[in-house]
């Protein structure tokens, strides 16, 4: 009985979720400024989680949505996906996503220097590639499909744009100042040359958000299919 409500609600529960982890960012952002952590306007995601204690409620948070995401809600790739292998693949890279955003999730960008950056770069290059396999290998309705194809041609432009802006001079003042942590903080927290960059980090960050949005749809589909084969089933009885 509980296992079948937690399937009704999954859709309610998936939208929940993504709301959660929307809210998350700017909730971390208004503590950060509030307290001269960051930037009032505008630093990146990741410079709004550097203190306490913002960091710890962004890490667990993102544990939260992590955890749910990946056993209540479970995987949405392969319910979309109908061919075996796509659908194997894309639902490796759904866990992979996870994986990674948690990771970053954990280990501040001043903790260790370049593995945040890095990382960024995976998880970026990962989402895109999943978006791409969703693209190629799933119809879920004319109007779905061209939101989903709008939103993956922003996201590699906003992507394209982060790469683009992303100030490599920063990379070096940090390696100087590697054993001064409040010189390691102000670089990455309160610098301005952040300011271009962060634009497109934040829009990527919610067109991926909203992306996984569309992907409701194969919830419901999934508890609509359900539900007709437990009718025929006891029509049947």
């Amino acid at each position: 009985m509980i296992i079948e409500c937690i399937v009704n609600w999954r859709p309610f529960i998936y939208i929940a979720n993504l709301i959660f982890i929307s809210i998350l960012p700017l909730i971390c952002y208004t503590m950060s400024t509030q307290a001269g952590h960051s930037a009032p306007y505008l630093s990146t995601i990741s410079a709004n989680y550097m203190h306490f204690p913002e960091r710890l409620l962004f890490f667990i948070g993102s544990g939260v949505f992590v955890t749910v995401h990946y056993t209540t809600t479970k995987l949405v790739s392969s319910r979309l996906i109908k061919k075996k292998l796509p659908a194997l693949f894309a639902a490796r890279l759904e866990m992979l996503l996870l994986a990674v955003f948690f990771t970053i999730a954990a280990i501040p960008a001043h903790i260790v220097l370049g593995l945040h950056a890095t990382l960024m770069g995976l998880l970026a290059g990962v989402i895109l590639l999943w978006m791409h396999t969703l693209q190629e290998y799933t119809y879920q309705g004319r109007l779905t499909d061209q939101i989903r194809q709008a939103l993956f041609v922003a996201a590699c432009v906003m992507a394209f744009g982060m790469i683009v802006s992303y100030p490599h001079q920063i990379i070096f003042e940090l390696g100087a100042a590697r054993a001064d942590m409040a010189k390691r903080l102000h670089l990455l927290g309160l610098d301005d040359r952040w300011l271009v960059f962060a634009h497109f980090e934040w829009v990527f960050f919610y067109i991926v958000i909203l992306f996984f949005a569309t992907l409701v749809t194969a919830l419901t589909n999934h508890n609509q299919r359900r539900s007709k084969k437990q009718l025929r089933s006891t029509k049947r009885k």
